[in-house]
């Protein structure tokens, strides 16, 4: 409170609401405090002038929240090992509600200093350049491009921790101010832990800038900072939260997904599955259904749903119980690809995307129907040759109306069909691949999987997941 009144010649004190007298200039509350921050003027009889009591009071309110958030930091701090149950979680502002207080920050320094407007220029991430990331009442011009930092003196001082102020530009073209004005005055923008940038306070005329004047736009500069650095670690600790939920997701998904195939009597059925690798936008299914479809029926699907964090894995939830719910009543796989996309289409404000190969089997014919959509791919292969059956379909969940692939097959003995998840159109126009295929018919269905998932993972870039393959042979 001293340096505060050593620079400005005003005072500011805390204070009971009932102990504020008349001669308190402004007050403002201070957050999680039943105190309130008094600005009182150098002598009981002065006051601020007309034009700047606006500024003063936005100044005092920007500091009281200032003040409430710094005891806020030390309460928690020194509580961290028995934190309130009932605190409230900090939440990231919007970038409009961001903007909004710091346009005030800026207005009100500018105000106090009787400038004509104030600018945020922060760093990028190479620590190369500057960018303007807010204003108050900059003279209109057209894009405003990112500042080289080597050529921008004056800030390359203030980043070193000594405030420049500029006088009068005209005599100091080498210094760079960057915007139009007569004078201005810039100061570094840094936490305690980093530099962010510059803070520039435009003056309309020619002037200096005394050390009151400097000191005081440090401490407009420390606001910014605590706001830029406050949104910064609450964004840091939602994205922790969010990575927890994305974990907890994926281990559910990765513990819902069937382990033991049925047992048909001449079939053999396996699934390329890397349990610790799993993608939360993976899946595959198989299951004998109990209604629609004839005795003895196996439904297999293998799908990919397009997306990122937990909103994916929660895609992925709802395609594999609509694709459960419509293969256990209705017969014709393009029939229950069809349900599957409306579903996903209905019921989600953001429609997922996503690929599927779904099939059904009648064990005791051979008879095969299967229909595929968006990047999945079916494939029949044997010591002959493979054949892609279906592939590069509408996506699944893209239009309400999509049509889907109907095919049919009869699978004979010693031939496999083979499920993919997401195949990429590099393999599928890559006839060297596909030839590769005639000559592993002979693996048993298990071996067979994991070594074309192993194969394509060696071809395509890769995606930190393994792929998710479903094989199917007839012995």
């Amino acid at each position: 409170m001293r340096s505060f009144r050593e620079l400005t010649g005003w005072s500011l004190e805390m204070a009971q609401h009932d102990e504020i007298d008349f001669s308190a200039a402004h007050s403002a509350p201070v957050p999680g405090s039943e105190q309130r921050l008094v600005l009182r003027a150098p002598n009981e009889n002065s006051s601020p002038p007309a034009g700047d009591a606006k500024a003063a009071q936005e100044l005092t309110s920007a500091l009281a929240e200032l003040l409430g958030q710094q005891q806020k930091h030390h309460a928690v701090g020194s509580s961290a090992a028995n934190p309130a149950p009932t605190a409230p979680p900090a939440r990231v502002r919007s970038e409009q509600q961001l903007d909004k207080v710091l346009t005030a920050v800026l207005r009100s320094g500018a105000v106090t200093l009787k400038c004509a407007a104030a600018a945020i220029y922060l760093l990028d991430e190479e620590t190369t350049e500057l960018s303007l990331r807010l204003e108050w009442g900059l003279k209109p011009q057209g894009e405003r491009g990112a500042r080289p930092l080597a050529t921008s003196l004056a800030d390359l001082e203030a980043l070193a921790g000594h405030a420049v102020a500029l006088e009068d530009a005209s005599l100091l073209p080498h210094w760079r101010i960057p915007e139009s004005y007569p004078a201005g005055i810039c100061v570094p923008i840094s936490s305690a832990s980093e530099i962010l940038g510059t803070l520039w306070i435009f003056s309309d005329d020619v002037r200096d800038f005394n050390d009151r004047q400097t000191g005081f736009a440090e401490i407009i500069a420390g606001r910014i900072a605590a706001e830029l650095e406050r949104e910064a670690a609450v964004a840091a600790s939602d994205h922790r939260s969010s990575d927890r939920a994305h974990k907890e997701v994926t281990a559910w998904l990765r513990d819902q997904l069937p382990n033991v195939p049925p047992t048909l009597d001449g079939w053999r059925l396996s699934a390329s599955v890397h349990q610790k690798n799993i993608s939360p936008g993976t899946f595959y299914d198989w299951f004998l259904p109990s209604t629609g479809a004839k005795a003895g029926a196996l439904a297999l699907g293998v799908g990919n749903m397009h997306g990122s964090g937990v909103s994916v894995g929660l895609s992925t939830i709802a395609a594999r119980a609509a694709l459960r719910a419509h293969g256990e009543s209705l017969e014709e796989p393009w029939r229950v690809m069809e349900a599957v996309n409306e579903t996903l289409w209905s019921t989600s404000n953001q429609t997922p995307r996503g690929s599927l190969a779904y099939a059904l089997l009648d064990s005791q014919t051979g008879r095969l129907s299967l229909s595929a959509a968006g990047n999945a791919a079916a494939i029949i292969a044997d010591d002959a040759g493979a054949e892609v059956v279906a592939c590069r379909q509408a996506p699944l969940g893209g239009e309400p109306d999509a049509v889907f692939p109907r095919e049919r097959r009869i699978l004979q003995r010693g031939q496999s069909l083979i499920l993919f998840a997401d195949l990429a159109d590099s393999l599928l126009d890559d006839p060297r691949w596909l030839k590769k295929l005639r000559g592993l018919s002979p693996f048993p269905a298990d071996q067979l999987a994991q070594i074309l998932a192993e194969q394509i993972r060696e071809i395509t870039p890769p995606t930190g997941h393994e792929a998710k393959i479903i094989v199917l042979q007839r012995r």
